[in-house]
């Protein structure tokens, strides 16, 4: 007589413990691509080119009565836009994000691409910033591509207004 023994409960509860090591496992590497992400984007941008390229007058002026207003003349890097990077954990893993009013002009937008780019550049980083900045879409790109395939495939970029 052949006799088959099953102790599924036992299967279940030890897969679900693996289960739960690969969800932990895999926040822990989404954090880390978070992080380095941030620490990229953090870092300061080149020198100004002259003369600046403005995207419009309009922006010109803007910016020289904003520092006026803020006794910035001559202009002194503050490190807002640096200081901005944050990270959120969600449900879905985490979100890296920057709050300052004009961070997508020095970034660019987070899917890399402006549908209707009048003043600024095709992703939305103004021509100031062009080439001297880091694209935020091209950075996030470069990060996930060094994660395990498993987590690429899962992976979103979505872009919050």
């Amino acid at each position: 007589m052949i006799k088959v023994v099953s102790n599924a409960k036992e299967a279940a509860k030890k897969a679900g413990k693996i289960i739960k090591r690969l969800e932990t496992a895999t926040l822990a590497e989404l954090e880390d691509a978070a992080d380095k992400v941030r620490r990229a984007m953090a870092v300061p941008g080149k020198k100004s080119r002259s003369p600046v390229q403005w995207d419009s007058d309009r922006q010109r002026r803007f910016v020289m009565a904003k520092l006026r207003e803020e006794d910035n003349l001559p202009y002194k890097r503050t490190r807002t836009y640096q200081e901005g990077w944050k990270i959120t954990k969600s449900s879905l893993g985490f979100f890296i994000s920057n709050d300052v009013p004009y961070s997508s002009y020095v970034a660019g937008v987070a899917s890399g691409m402006l549908p209707s780019a009048q003043h600024v550049t095709k992703t939305g980083q103004s021509h100031i910033h062009e080439g001297r900045w880091k694209l935020v879409s091209e950075t996030v790109v470069k990060v996930v591509a060094r994660l395990p395939k498993r987590i690429k495939e899962r992976f979103r970029i979505t872009a919050v207004s």
